[in-house]
C-alpha cells in the first residue's frame, strides 16, 4: 500500500470525506488491484520452517508458476517445496 492509499483509507475512517470522494477512492483501489499481477518463488522445508532457494530477490520473484515448479523440482529433489506468489503492480516513481 502506498502512503497515499494509507492516507485515503485514514481518512475513509476518520469520516472527513465525502461520499462522492469515497466512490472515486474505491474506484481508483479496485483499478490497481485490477492492474496488479502474480509474482511466484520456490520455498522448502527446513528444520527451522519454510526458506526461499534464492536470496537474490531478482532471481527469487519470476511471473512464471511452471518455472518455479522446474526449479523446486531441479533445485530440491526429495525435498518438501511448495510455491509461493505474491501480487505486484507496476513500479511507481515516488517525487521527493
Amino acid at each position: 500500500m502506498t502512503p497515499e492509499e494509507a492516507r485515503r483509507i485514514e481518512a475513509l475512517n476518520a469520516g472527513k470525506i465525502g461520499i462522492d470522494r469515497i466512490e472515486n477512492t474505491i474506484c481508483d483501489l479496485a483499478g490497481q488491484i485490477a492492474d496488479m499481477t502474480y509474482e511466484y518463488a520456490v520455498q522448502y522445508k527446513t528444520p527451522d520452517g519454510w526458506e526461499y532457494t534464492y536470496e537474490s530477490w531478482d532471481i527469487r520473484w519470476q511471473d512464471s508458476e511452471d518455472v518455479q515448479r522446474v526449479r523446486a523440482y531441479r533445485d530440491h529433489p526429495g525435498e518438501e517445496t511448495r510455491i509461493v506468489r505474491r501480487l505486484v503492480s507496476e513500479p511507481e516513481v515516488m517525487e521527493p
